[in-house]
């Protein structure tokens, strides 16, 4: 089954293609897409396109990972593509920092979202706390059809409790990036990470 995962930036996508590594999933099976490696004149309709050739049957790759420009943007992004991707693979992860704040709250921020850019034919979310870690939050949610209720599909979101940094002692001034990537693959056998995503991602 494919799977879609969207995370705010580079380091959180290292995160995902580490973890997924160390659950058996091999590079081949893995796109990492990152839209600050787009130069800005050509990324209109990049990612529609990217989704579409992703989700594409003769295409191998089994998950697909959106690096976005920072947090907002991956709500937005998310909340943009959470119901087509939700009804065509099922299958699509949001993972974004908390930063010490409420989870709920967020929650409310991307059903907002969700509601404002499908204001036109209005969907609706309902999550749940599924599971919880030292340093993470896992909700499951289902998308309906405001007016009909029928169910559109399924979809998952990750919080940080803090944020990717805090947790994997990451000095964002000081450590190279080659420290940061260590840092974070310690953070995730030491944290027993696969451990508690592995049914989830």
């Amino acid at each position: 089954m494919k799977k879609i995962i969207l995370c705010e930036g580079k380091f959180d996508g290292a995160f995902m293609k580490i973890l997924l590594n160390s659950l058996n999933i091999q590079d081949d099976e893995i796109k990492l897409f990152d839209i600050e490696e787009i130069p800005k004149d050509k990324r209109m309709n990049i990612e529609t396109t990217e989704l579409e050739r992703f989700i594409s049957p003769r295409n191998n790759r089994k998950i697909l990972v959106k690096i976005e420009n920072g947090k907002n943007y991956a709500i937005r992004i998310y909340s943009s593509i959470m119901p087509y991707c939700a009804k065509e693979i099922n299958n699509c992860c949001l993972m974004i920092d908390l930063e010490n704040g409420d989870a709920k709250l967020k929650l409310e921020e991307i059903k907002d979202t969700l509601k404002y850019l499908r204001r036109a034919n209005p969907l609706d979310i309902s999550t749940q706390e599924k599971s919880k870690h030292d340093h993470l939050h896992h909700f499951d949610g289902i998308i309906k059809n405001e007016r009909s209720l029928n169910v559109v599909g399924n979809f998952k979101i990750i919080f940080f409790k803090k944020s990717l940094e805090i947790s994997c002692k990451i000095d964002k001034t000081k450590d190279s990036e080659a420290q940061k990537i260590e840092k974070i693959r310690k953070f995730i056998s030491e944290q027993e990470i696969p451990q508690f995503l592995s049914g989830i991602i």
